[in-house]
């Protein structure tokens, strides 16, 4: 993977489309919040998808695009419940299984969603696709990549003008990571 170009992408499609992009993210977290996260999963996969679409064709995000992949609602939603249910056990037991089952997740399945939204598959496959994406990728490109991808998503995760921010870089750079590594 070349980093520097997908860094680069990364902050110059951001800046050309930082108004739409921004008041995207201001109705997925409002959505995500007010529906007690019950639509996050969905909304996100919504997002995920506008954020694609202007990476392949240049088409701004609006928040309408959130609610474009309903048919996803409840096989996004039972997985997130199932992962829920699976990591707090895993916490539970010793701390260390629930932190090995959510760094697994999180290195194998990080382009699920992507998946599941651009080729228009279940679940199922798109978990076995993403995990056939990384076996395909060079295993120090994709641990950057999860690492890069996750600090951002740390940095602005604890505060609102953050995470108005890091959500959608850190969503433009895993999109344009991804399509790189599916073209390949």
């Amino acid at each position: 993977m070349n980093f520097k170009k997908i860094i680069e992408s990364t902050f110059n499609q951001a800046i050309d489309n930082i108004v739409p992009l921004i008041i995207t993210t201001l109705v997925l977290v409002g959505v995500s919040v007010l529906s007690l996260g019950i639509l996050a999963p969905v909304a996100l996969a919504g997002y995920t998808k506008s954020i694609l679409d202007m990476v392949r064709v240049g088409r701004e995000p609006a928040p309408r695009d959130l609610f474009s992949q309903m048919s996803l609602f409840l096989p996004l939603l039972m997985f997130t419940l199932v992962l829920f249910v699976v990591i707090a056990i895993g916490f539970f037991l010793l701390f260390l299984p629930g932190l090995i089952i959510v760094l697994a997740v999180t290195f194998y399945l990080i382009y699920m969603v992507p998946l599941m939204v651009d080729k228009n598959i279940g679940l199922v496959d798109a978990i076995k696709e993403s995990i056939l994406l990384v076996r395909r990728t060079h295993f120090l490109d994709h641990l950057i990549l999860v690492v890069l991808y996750s600090i951002v998503q740390s940095l602005g995760g604890s505060t609102l003008l953050g995470t108005i921010i890091t959500i959608p870089l850190s969503t433009l750079f895993l999109m344009i990571a991804y399509d790189q590594a599916a073209a390949s």
